[in-house]
């Protein structure tokens, strides 16, 4: 009978010591934090960004006719779901509305192993000149004549064989940085292998297209980049047509301002009256852009984004084709999420008698 009490008697006390170490406070200990199980949200990011345009364009050929444009285009209606699995784990997925019918544009996950060594997998940028990886309307609404033609693989308007891709490619790479200074990486590197025949398709051929850059950074607001693509693809005629094409530039950007130069070069084997054609291409731009921050009553901040460019882009077939603009543009936030821009572009092309002029103005709304 003795022992039955005891018995009762210790589990009344260890049933109070448990109530007191699970109270909400109990003479100022607080209780501990109990852990959830994660939610979606936790780790899924939904965003996207509405681009609206308007174009309007003049330019007069040699032999007096005359082109006039004026359009009001929805460039861009983009849905984007990323996130972080782990610490060491991403994903993300956007998807293109604008056009005839949605399109996959991004779909990979990278594997953060170490800061030195890192893995993508799927559909995403390639790493091949310092413009393709920007937004085309990070400073100004489009991205040079170069990067549009040997980046994203627009590079047939003389010799039809290939298909636009917006730099762009389905693979695998690796990346990763080296030599930590002052928060940032001296050396950094991305390698990959891709189909080499644009987005959300199969490859057409056995061979694969091998992309990699090099960036050198010697101090934090200046790199130094170097670049290659050397791929093949398949036309009417050749099972592996050559697509070669280099890089190089540089890039300064600070908080205010941000300068960038590349030259790019390359040749595209591509069909002309069903034979294949050695196209060389080059081009060069230099752009330079000042931030500048305007405090507004109630503590909200407008910025201003000035910005002028250069740049030449020549496409050889069987006759020279150069084109030479030169465009000065303003980019405005009067709001966090709400962009616009405005462009004036004077075009100096070949096979024209005067010289083009297009003015381009396009409100962003990201959320």
């Amino acid at each position: 009978m003795k022992s039955k009490k005891l018995s009762i008697a210790a589990f009344l006390l260890l049933s109070t010591l448990f109530s007191a170490l699970n109270a909400q406070t109990v003479s100022g200990v607080e209780k501990p934090k109990t852990t959830s199980k994660p939610s979606i949200s936790d780790y899924l990011k939904i965003s996207g960004n509405l681009d609206l345009q308007y174009d309007y364009e003049s330019s007069e050929k040699n032999n007096g006719d005359k082109d006039e444009i004026s359009t009001f285009n929805m460039r861009r209606a983009r849905l984007v779901f990323a996130g972080d699995i782990t610490p060491k784990f991403e994903f993300k997925l956007q998807v293109e509305m604008a056009g005839k019918s949605p399109k996959v544009l991004d779909a990979f996950a990278k594997w953060k192993l170490y800061d030195e060594f890192q893995i993508r997998i799927g559909q995403g940028k390639i790493p091949f000149t310092i413009e393709n990886p920007y937004a085309p309307s990070y400073l100004t609404i489009e991205n040079t004549m170069v990067i549009n033609a040997l980046s994203g693989m627009a590079d047939d308007k003389l010799c039809p064989g290939t298909s636009f891709s917006g730099g762009r490619e389905m693979g695998v790479s690796f990346m990763g940085g080296f030599i930590k200074k002052d928060g940032f990486k001296v050396i950094n590197y991305e390698i990959g292998v891709f189909n080499g025949n644009g987005i959300n398709v199969k490859n057409d051929n056995k061979q694969m297209a091998y992309v990699g850059q090099i960036e050198i950074k010697p101090i934090k607001d200046l790199k130094i980049h170097g670049s290659a693509y050397l791929g093949s693809y398949e036309t009417e005629t050749e099972a592996d047509a050559e697509r070669n094409r280099f890089a190089v530039g540089a890039e300064y950007a600070s908080t205010g301002l941000m300068v960038r130069s590349e030259y790019v070069w390359g040749t595209t084997d591509t069909e002309k009256d069903a034979q294949l054609v050695n196209q060389k291409s080059d081009g060069f731009y230099a752009q330079a852009a000042y931030n500048i921050n305007i405090k507004c009553s109630g503590g909200k901040t407008q910025t201003l984004i000035p910005v002028i460019r250069y740049e030449n882009y020549t496409a050889d077939c069987d006759i020279d084709d150069t084109s030479t603009y030169y465009l000065v543009g303003l980019g405005w936030w009067p709001e966090k999420h709400f962009r616009l821009q405005v462009n004036y572009t004077i075009k100096d092309k070949d096979g024209y008698d005067n010289l083009g002029h297009l003015v381009a103005a396009q409100a962003t709304v990201k959320f």
